[in-house]
């Protein structure tokens, strides 16, 4: 049998190491003066911190290379919060003077400061984010607060996932939680002490995740597609498989995105069906499916009652909501768009040189309601705006809920 050292070379830099953790890549690095020069190449880093981070890296050509980059955005990402603070879901310092009901400028919430976060993910009433070390973070209220009192207290902390699981991808639903871990396997919860591994998958590996209000969606390495029940602790946990109608032979599914009660599911031919939690019933969107261009880079997102799509080759973006199954609005972005994030009655769109634009998802909005969105503007004739932050950052992801947002930003001088 060959030795790790004896592959060829793109064997290993493109195959092999891209699937290591981070941890495991850097000592691996200190095994053999091949293995060093491999592990350290620029090329190897600069798309680890594009899948790792979600980071579009065109245009940034940092002058110390990618690896110490990413070192550098694991240390300085900062998170930022906003949007209703009644139940003090955000998580801010109560002696901080903007813990309010509502915070309407972006704040950082110092309790994430040097923890690495990567990812960050918004539900009704709460926050996951992930960090570098593959941990899964959560604050704010797993389940809605009760109106007549009692136990229901915003709380903060890390998920209890086994000391030995490393996630790498989080989604959240409006009361539950679910993400992939690096073995392929799924792990869900409706509180952050008791996470629980789903079964029932089938044996490939599970490669996305995605979340509806009450369901999670998992997409194999073979193209099969699962609904998962609600986790509940002690009861059963239901899993069926949905059959897609048959796609061409070149064509797979690159994405699936959750709604309310149902899920998108978009292929690389430009394909777009539509799956109901409830009946298990498959459409395909005709109207979405004959427009979109297979030969275009397409992403598609979705939250609540709303769905966009993006097709980065044109920049251009289409939105509509899940009564109807044509198009509502389409419009094409003054700068590149690297993703679009929903929430319920707003969107933003971050661009590829990091600025977070928002605006509202409502065609009768009033001023009253953008300053949940962190605007700097409030004029109702503007589209989107760019959201203000207290110092000039680069933002690189974000997480959008019912009336909540955070997002996560760099320093720009990191570039």
């Amino acid at each position: 049998m060959l030795s790790l050292c004896e592959l060829a070379v793109d064997i290993v830099t493109e195959h092999l190491l891209p699937l290591l953790h981070i941890s495991d890549l850097v000592t691996l690095a200190t095994t053999c003066r091949h293995l060093h020069l491999l592990c350290n190449d620029d090329r190897l880093w600069r798309y680890r911190t594009t899948m790792d981070l979600s980071l579009n890296t065109s245009g940034l050509e940092p002058c110390q290379g990618w690896k110490e980059t990413y070192k550098k955005i694991v240390d300085h990402s900062v998170v930022y919060v906003w949007g209703e603070n009644y139940d003090k879901r955000l998580g801010i310092d109560d002696n901080d003077s903007q813990s309010f009901d509502k915070v309407v400028t972006p704040t950082k919430h110092t309790g994430f400061v040097g923890k690495g976060i990567i990812q960050i993910v918004a539900g009704g009433w709460s926050f996951h984010a992930l960090d570098y070390q593959g941990r899964v973070w959560m604050w704010g209220l797993m389940q809605p607060r009760n109106p007549l009192g009692g136990v229901d207290e915003a709380t903060s902390g890390i998920v209890h996932l086994p000391s030995n699981i490393r996630i790498r991808a989080l989604a959240s639903g409006r009361s539950h939680a679910v993400a992939l871990d690096e073995s392929g396997r799924v792990w869900h919860w409706s509180n952050r002490w008791q996470p629980m591994l789903v079964k029932n998958l089938g044996f490939a590996p599970i490669v996305q995740i995605t979340a509806c209000v009450h369901h999670s969606i998992a997409l194999s390495a073979t193209g099969d597609l699962y609904i998962i029940s609600y986790p509940i602790i002690n009861s059963t946990i239901h899993v069926h498989q949905i059959p897609i109608p048959l796609l061409h032979h070149d064509d797979r599914i690159i994405q699936i995105a959750g709604m309310d009660s149902a899920i998108l599911v978009l292929t690389a031919l430009g394909r777009l069906f539509r799956v109901s939690t409830l009946g298990n019933h498959v459409q395909e969107l005709l109207d979405f499916s004959n427009i979109l261009n297979g030969n275009h880079q397409l992403s598609v997102t979705a939250h609540h009652h709303h769905f966009a799509i993006v097709d980065h080759t044109e920049n251009k973006i289409i939105l509509t909501n899940q009564t109807h199954g044509q198009p509502l609005q389409q419009f094409h972005m003054d700068t590149l768009v690297n993703k679009i994030v929903l929430g319920k009655n707003h969107m933003g769109v971050l661009t590829v040189d990091g600025t977070l634009l928002t605006g509202s998802l409502l065609q009768d909005a009033t001023t009253a309601i953008l300053p949940l969105l962190g605007r700097q503007h409030t004029d109702t004739n503007e589209a989107f705006a760019a959201v203000d932050l207290d110092t000039t950052m680069h933002v690189f992801t974000a997480g959008f809920g019912g009336e909540h947002s955070a997002c996560l930003a760099l320093p720009r001088d990191i570039f």
